[in-house]
């Protein structure tokens, strides 16, 4: 298999697209609008000649004249791409060019936890459930502090309804502003990630609503059998009605297929405790996946 890297100038879109679109590891990250809008500057590829291979390598110019690999925002897991495994990831590696002395990249999970001599790897935790099975089935794996919860929230009369982007925009931006300053680049981004999806068809904004206010709401993904928990917030009084647990039950009930057993609800992390104690209460299931280092200065 012949390995070149391409910029993204020269690369042929519709095959790398249609490369995500079969990959049997694809992700929505890796198509290619979705990198051009998160990338805050261009990207590179690693492929094969005949596109059955694929890497994504996200540039970050922020440095003056120290141009990185780095992990663009709203993209947890990019990595090599493939219809068929290739021999070595390894080998796939060792076409990240020297000249970015410092990489910072994740992979996916199906790349496994790899070992390269140029690299350090942190394994990285993902928590995924699978959604082929009747709701009942699930509800079963749930922990019982996330049953009491439910109970709490099913006390207010609660109700769910699907969003629209500019609402959901709007609501993010003013929670997060609450927790961190929201800077000009980041809502911007948010923006043309939020509409993108929706005008490609891959968004779904869930909100969760009490006496006409809107207390939860969240951005999925449904691509590859994969539905993607991208984004999400909740107001105080939100979370005073667990409205997050309320929503993804209801997301759960929804989706979940009995006739299919792979469709899986990506919660996408996370190394922080309350978060991956929350995943792991609906019954998801640990899954690791490779952050790759490399740091080569010149001082």
């Amino acid at each position: 298999m012949r390995l070149k890297v391409i910029d993204r100038g020269r690369l042929d879109v519709d095959k790398w697209d249609k490369l995500i679109n079969r990959a049997v590891n694809g992700r929505v990250y890796a198509l290619s609008w979705y990198l051009d809008t998160v990338c805050s500057s261009k990207w590179k590829a690693i492929v094969s000649d005949d596109y059955s291979v694929g890497m994504p390598l996200p540039i970050n110019h922020k440095i003056p004249f120290f141009p990185r690999i780095a992990v663009p925002p709203f993209s947890q897991q990019l990595g090599i791409f493939y219809k068929q495994e290739p021999a070595s990831i390894e080998a796939i590696l060792d076409h990240i060019p020297t000249k970015y002395r410092q990489v910072v990249l994740q992979l996916n999970e199906e790349n496994g936890l790899i070992e390269h001599p140029d690299f350090s790897i942190e394994p990285k935790p993902n928590y995924t459930l699978s959604l082929g099975n009747d709701y009942d089935s699930i509800k079963k794996g749930y922990a019982k502090r996330l049953r009491a919860n439910l109970k709490n929230a099913n006390k207010h009369e609660l109700s769910t309804q699907k969003g629209k982007a500019a609402t959901f925009i709007q609501q993010y931006i003013a929670l997060t502003d609450k927790q961190i300053k929201v800077n000009p680049k980041f809502e911007q981004k948010l923006t043309e990630i939020v509409n993108l999806l929706e005008i490609n068809g891959l968004g779904i904004i869930m909100e969760v609503i009490h006496n006409e206010k809107q207390l939860s709401t969240c951005l999925l993904t449904l691509f590859n059998n994969r539905l993607t928990y991208l984004m999400a917030r909740s107001t105080e009084e939100g979370k005073a009605k667990n409205a997050m647990h309320f929503l993804l039950d209801n997301i759960i009930k929804e989706y979940c297929q009995p006739a299919s057993k792979q469709l899986l609800l990506d919660f996408e992390g996370s190394s922080i405790k309350g978060l991956a104690h929350f995943f792991k209460s609906f019954g998801a299931i640990k899954n690791e996946y490779s952050l790759l280092k490399r740091r080569r200065f010149p001082f």
